[in-house]
């Protein structure tokens, strides 16, 4: 049988996205319970019986101007901020996670 003088092909290597878990307290009440508007661009991707999912925007800044002041909790751009900087893109929000105490943390 004649050799193949193609290259081997590669095995599919699936993108690995960076998520970091925190706990539904270093977000308020309101925001995890309340604010999912899911009529409009947002960076929640997907609420659970335990918490949420959660994507963080590329581009911080454009995503707070294309909305309107007062329109993204205070709390929840705090936190987008502290994932941005640490190159994470999604974040589970859980119930039962640790908390990050570098964060506001909320006692509901």
């Amino acid at each position: 049988m004649p050799e193949s003088t193609a290259a081997a092909a590669q095995p599919f290597e699936p993108r690995r996205i960076p998520m970091i878990e925190m706990s539904t307290n270093n977000l308020t009440d309101n925001t995890v319970n309340n604010w999912a508007p899911f009529d409009t661009p947002s960076p929640v991707i997907a609420n659970y019986e335990y918490g949420l999912f959660v994507y963080v925007p590329d581009d911080m800044k454009t995503f707070l101007e294309e909305r309107s002041k007062g329109e993204v909790p205070e709390d929840l751009v705090i936190v987008l901020q502290y994932a941005k900087d640490r190159n994470i893109e999604i974040i589970r929000f859980d119930r039962d996670a640790d908390l990050i105490e570098d964060l506001p943390c909320y006692d509901w």
